[in-house]
């Protein structure tokens, strides 16, 4: 929330709220951190929350939203020079939406929050089936959000590996690790084509 706003800046007010971006600022290497009470930021780097807020979601929470959405799209979207990512179409590009479509994609950690949000871009982008692995307890959340098969997130790697491929009908092109642990890895590894990506 703004609670004070320098002279020459224009478009906000005291008691706007706001979402900022943070990080090394590309132009000339600035810092800014968020970890303090009170923070001085470009108007460059912040916008409005001009979106309505869910009411089961307090404004602390849903502040979190872009960073969660921005950390689990960029290994998949970015096409940055250099990025380390899928580089595949996003869904709000020309030619995005359902661009996938029948290509299987399985996603590792379905119920965490990065998992959360692999699982509505994959089903955005039309993969199918969308596989992924988490608790069973979890399996009506993550197929509400596109999810079409949930795998226990405790089987044993080869029979994990096994049964996601059997459900793809082959190994998998597209492999997202949302938890990145030894035994994660291990399974995107294992279920990943020849000239896939994990």
């Amino acid at each position: 929330m703004v609670v004070k706003v320098g002279n020459a800046v224009k478009g906000f007010a005291v008691a706007d709220r706001v979402l900022v971006q943070t990080g090394t600022l590309p132009e000339d290497g600035t810092m800014i951190g968020t970890f303090q009470q009170y923070m001085r930021v470009r108007p460059t780097r912040t916008t409005k929350v001009s979106i309505g807020i869910p009411p089961n979601l307090s404004f602390e929470e849903a502040v979190t939203v872009p960073s969660g959405v921005a950390s689990s799209a960029l290994p998949l979207f970015s096409r940055d020079e250099g990025a380390q990512s899928a580089k595949l179409i996003a869904p709000h590009e020309e030619g995005g939406r359902e661009r996938y479509a029948g290509q299987p994609i399985l996603i590792l950690g379905g119920a965490t929050s990065l998992g959360q949000y692999a699982i509505q871009f994959a089903r955005l982008t039309g993969f199918s089936p969308i596989v992924t692995t988490a608790s069973l307890h979890n399996a009506d959340l993550l197929k509400s959000l596109g999810a079409t098969h949930v795998l226990h997130r405790k089987l044993y790697t080869e029979t994990l590996v096994k049964e996601a491929c059997v459900i793809a009908g082959k190994h998998f092109e597209l492999v997202y690790d949302a938890v990145s642990k030894s035994d994660t890895l291990v399974a995107a590894y294992q279920a990943t084509a020849p000239q896939g990506i994990s």
